[in-house]
Order: C-alpha cells, then sequence, then structure tokens
C-alpha cells in the first residue's frame, strides 16, 4: 500500500491520479483509502508522523475530501465501534491546570473609570 501526504493526496487529485476514495473505519477512527489510476492502493497519512490520518469524526474527513474536489465517496462503516471514542482522548490535568491559573490572573474586566484586570 502507497502511503500519501496530504500534499500528494491532492497533487494525484488534481491530476485525475486518483479513481476512488474509501472512508474505512477502524475502532473509532476512518482513515481515507484511495485507489489510484496505476491500480495501487494508498492511505492519507500524516505529514509529521507518517502515521495513517485518522478521523474521528467522519464529516472532517468528508469535509477534506470536498475541499480537494472529492465528491464520491465509499465508507466502510463495518469495523467502526463509536464507543471506543473515549478510550482516545488523552487526559492532560497538568495542562487543565496551567490554563486556569494563567487564564484567572489575565482576565480584564470593566470597572468604573476603565478596563481593569480582575483578581
Amino acid at each position: 500500500m502507497r502511503e500519501m501526504t496530504l500534499e500528494q493526496f491532492r497533487s494525484s487529485v488534481e491530476s485525475g491520479g486518483i479513481l476512488s476514495v474509501t472512508l474505512r473505519a477502524e475502532g473509532a477512527c476512518f482513515y481515507v483509502n484511495a485507489e489510484t489510476r496505476k491500480g495501487d492502493k494508498a492511505v492519507l497519512i500524516a505529514t509529521h508522523s507518517k502515521a495513517p490520518r485518522s478521523f474521528t469524526d467522519p464529516r472532517k474527513a468528508m469535509l477534506l475530501l470536498r475541499e480537494m474536489g472529492i465528491r464520491n465517496a465509499e465508507i466502510d462503516a463495518s469495523a467502526w465501534q463509536p464507543e471506543q471514542i473515549e478510550a482516545l482522548r488523552v487526559s492532560r490535568p497538568d495542562r487543565a491546570a496551567a490554563m486556569k491559573r494563567t487564564n484567572g490572573r489575565n482576565r480584564v474586566g470593566w470597572r468604573a473609570g476603565g478596563w481593569r484586570q480582575v483578581v
């Protein structure tokens, strides 16, 4: 299977090199697979990690495909397990606490005489 970055995929679509596109579900995620004019199978990958690009919301994948000019796509949801979405979420209590501290310090509100920092 050939791996394609977003730019490569977009270029292939523009040049007519993509025959068909399938959104294939696996667990809680959808992946973009394509059949090329050469008869190869291709998968859309993330630019930096080189892992298959995953979409937890199939609408986001459809919007991306539409933006590239793809108007027809098949959806294979036979292995879709949306209840697994919670397992993909990463809890970051350290970042949440830091953001609360930062946002609490930087709040600005209207007081008599103009805008002032709210304590």
